[in-house]
């Protein structure tokens, strides 16, 4: 691949990013922020919390197909506005994300009951044939199934921390400032998570090598 191509793919990377961090996290605290004083403080939630849903929206238009977490994402907004309408309660509409979360990590950390946990799958399902082979046949090296297992059971925890914390900020904060914070609190873990997956995986790579 050119410089070009690279610099170029790195933009559009960078420009995707800031566009999901807008979308995520500045749209739905000024848009609250300004309806709140219109409509219903409850309707001005609704509306605000619909709004990333735009992300989605212009993937589907681009793509012509909507992906796994913008079906999920729909789901988990139709389930807080049925309890919302349920309970008539703001707070229940700012636990949905939660809600995801804690299913996610648990998934996670369930999987490392089966033979092989979900980092395996995931890491596999975007490999080409002979790197997925490659990594078939060093699922029987102990220390390969032990790296995965490690990356499989960190970040379960730290999605199941995460959505803890978002509980107890969602019962503490005021609506706006929850809107505020919570975009930076998610974010900032899936972010974490992801520097230090990349840092173990060359740690976990350099070890393997000097095993073999």
């Amino acid at each position: 691949m050119s410089l070009y191509h690279k610099n170029r793919n790195r933009r559009q990377a960078a420009a995707n990013i800031l566009f999901t961090i807008a979308v995520n996290g500045f749209l739905p605290y000024f848009a609250y922020s300004w309806l709140k004083h219109e409509i219903p403080s409850l309707t001005a939630l609704l509306i605000a919390t619909l709004l990333p849903m735009i992300e989605h929206v212009v993937i589907f238009v681009k793509r012509r197909t909507l992906d796994a977490f913008g079906i999920l994402m729909l789901g988990t907004f139709m389930l807080g506005v049925s309890l919302s309408i349920a309970g008539g309660d703001e707070k229940l509409v700012l636990l949905r994300e939660s809600f995801v979360t804690s299913a996610v990590g648990g998934v996670f950390l369930l999987s490392l009951l089966f033979r092989r946990p979900l980092i395996y799958h995931l890491a596999k399902r975007f490999m080409a044939g002979k790197s997925a082979a490659a990594l078939e046949e060093r699922w029987a090296v102990p220390y390969i199934r032990f790296v995965f297992r490690l990356m499989t059971a960190v970040w379960g925890v730290l999605l199941l921390a995460e959505s803890i914390i978002r509980v107890m900020l969602v019962y503490r904060l005021s609506t706006e400032q929850f809107l505020a914070v919570s975009p930076v609190l998610f974010y900032g873990v899936i972010g974490a998570a992801i520097v230090w997956t990349v840092g173990y995986r060359r740690h976990a790579l350099r070890k393997f090598r000097q095993r073999s």
